[in-house]
């Protein structure tokens, strides 16, 4: 299993979820990725997923991830 810790591969994992009509994972696999490492906790990481989920029409999602 590949390790999500770093940022290059959690991204690539992220794009396969969404490529791959498994978008709903997403928010469960970014907060793996942030208890993983603190720093992966900042206002970039979370306005990109937010903004992927929205694209993905998750809104729900958008809120938990909040």
């Amino acid at each position: 299993m590949m390790e999500i810790g770093a940022k290059p591969h959690f991204w690539a994992v992220i794009r396969f979820l969404q490529t791959s009509c498994m978008s709903i994972l997403i928010p469960k696999v970014f907060d793996m990725w942030k208890n993983v490492e603190k720093s992966h906790i900042n206002e970039s990481n979370y306005e990109n997923i937010i903004g992927l989920l929205c694209e993905e029409c998750l809104m729900e999602e958008v809120v938990c991830a909040l």
